[in-house]
This record gives structure tokens, C-alpha cells and sequence, in this order.
């Protein structure tokens, strides 16, 4: 059991002896994959709105995987949100949409 945890906590001491954490490039990952996870309140908010729930989802669906593609096939920033701000259907949201990608409303979710 001793020479167990001795050898874990050695391993752990040589993985983290040279760790650097670089907080912007944290930060800038974190703010390219926001727009994905603020869809289901961005949808719910707009439902509670008055939207129909699957005419939201769909569009929701499609501006996010034409953003993914825009991201992962030509590594152009994420213009999710960019693409709900100019959609009628989300009207409901637009001038909230700031406030509700705000990384700090997505704590335990990473």
C-alpha cells in the first residue's frame, strides 16, 4: 500500500514539477467552446418567450454546425454567437446574449 501511493505521488510530483498554466490561452479556449454550451439556455429562454421549441432547436442545430465547421475547417474564431444575434427567430435573446455566455454562469460544467 506505502510504495503504491509513493510511486503515484511521485509520478504526480513529476507530471506537475513542469506545469505551466497560461491563463489567456485558457481563456481563449474556454471563450471559443462558450457559444456551444449557452445553446440550451439561449433555446430555453427563447421558448419561454413564446418560441416553438423545435423551429428554435433546428436553427440553433444548424448556425452551431456551420460554426463548428467555420472553427475546425478553416480555424477561424467562433461566430456562433454572431450568427443568433442575426437570426429573427432569437430576437427574444439578442439583448441578452452578452450576459448569458458569461463564462462564469458555466462553472462546473468543464
Amino acid at each position: 500500500g506505502f510504495l503504491a501511493v509513493d510511486v503515484i505521488l511521485n509520478l504526480l510530483s513529476n507530471i506537475a514539477d513542469g506545469l505551466h498554466v497560461w491563463p489567456n490561452v485558457v481563456k481563449a479556449h474556454a471563450m471559443a467552446e462558450l457559444p456551444f454550451m449557452a445553446t440550451e439556455v439561449i433555446l430555453m429562454e427563447c421558448v419561454k418567450a413564446g418560441g416553438d421549441r423545435q423551429e428554435l432547436h433546428e436553427a440553433i442545430r444548424v448556425h452551431s454546425m456551420d460554426a463548428g465547421a467555420v472553427v475546425k475547417g478553416e480555424g477561424k474564431p467562433n461566430d456562433l454567437m454572431e450568427r443568433i444575434a442575426n437570426d429573427p427567430l432569437f430576437k427574444a435573446v439578442h439583448d441578452k446574449l452578452d450576459t448569458m455566455i458569461d463564462p462564469i454562469l458555466f462553472v462546473g460544467r468543464a
